[in-house]
């Protein structure tokens, strides 16, 4: 990786015209890093053992911390922007240490973990723990007898046994696709699609509109949509409560609704979120 980006084509002189800084502030800001993360390194005399088992005496800290989330991966090039910091937070070593990134308590987590993804226990019926968790083993995975898996979005099943945050991008598509099952209802509880982290907001507004050709009817045929957060903030939520007053809570459409909506509205631009 090192080699890589010591390439002389990712110099400041070669890339200030792609990217609309002049090279002397590129240097200036990764001078500021490389003196913060090490000029001013954090040590913290404490016993801890690490995912490997490994014992040490103390922490190394880096102070250069960096968040990247909704606000810069909503937007064009947003996954490589994203890639491109958490690959300088790796030439730092600012990743999981005092002073950068750290990762949500409590860690470092028990070896083996104690939560399991919890299975359905039927229909109308509430899930008797938690829908994430760390699956230990084959036995631990989401999937009937004949290995298919058990959720819409297929998590803890084969196609992505490490589920820790459910891959809900492929929720909408599996759903348009009927795969691994049909459905006849699709609940989407974060309703505006520039926020779904599906990398494709129309073609995932697409199918989400879209119809069998054999029969005329919806693929999915309902679904609830629902922004009930911060309903002023999100472009879609809006311009589906312009047949209702906007003040009216929790926002809840059935399809015809929702699917005029995407239909007629305007391409959407990227928004804050709180």
């Amino acid at each position: 990786m090192l080699g890589r980006y010591l390439d002389s084509k990712y110099a400041p002189e070669n890339v200030a015209a792609t990217i609309g800084i002049e090279a002397s502030t590129i240097k200036r800001i990764a001078a500021e890093l490389a003196h913060a993360a090490f000029e001013q390194t954090i040590e913290i005399a404490a016993e801890w053992t690490d995912w490997a088992g490994r014992k040490h005496d103390r922490f190394i800290g880096r102070p250069v911390s960096m968040h990247a989330m909704r606000g810069i991966s909503a937007h064009s090039n947003g996954f490589d922007t994203c890639r491109a910091i958490h690959l300088l937070q790796m030439l730092l070593g600012s990743i999981d240490c005092p002073g950068g990134f750290r990762y949500k308590p409590p860690f470092p987590r028990l070896i083996p973990m104690p939560q399991l993804p919890t299975d359905a226990t039927g229909p109308l019926q509430p899930l008797k723990g938690p829908p994430l968790g760390f699956p230990l083993g084959p036995e631990h995975l989401l999937v009937d007898d004949a290995g298919k898996a058990k959720r819409i979005d297929k998590a803890f099943s084969w196609d992505a046994p490490l589920s820790s945050h459910g891959p809900d991008a492929y929720g909408d598509p599996n759903a348009w696709a009927g795969d691994p099952y049909p459905i006849d209802t699709l609940f989407l509880y974060m309703a505006n699609m520039a926020w779904n982290s599906s990398m494709n907001t129309s073609g995932t507004m697409q199918k989400l509109a879209d119809k069998d050709p054999a029969t005329g009817e919806y693929k999915i045929p309902h679904f609830i949509y629902v922004d009930a957060t911060i309903p002023r903030r999100s472009p879609m939520p809006i311009w589906c409560c312009r047949t209702r007053p906007i003040s009216s809570g929790g926002i809840a459409f059935r399809c015809s609704t929702a699917r005029s909506a995407m239909r007629t509205a305007p391409p959407m631009r990227s928004a804050s979120r709180c």
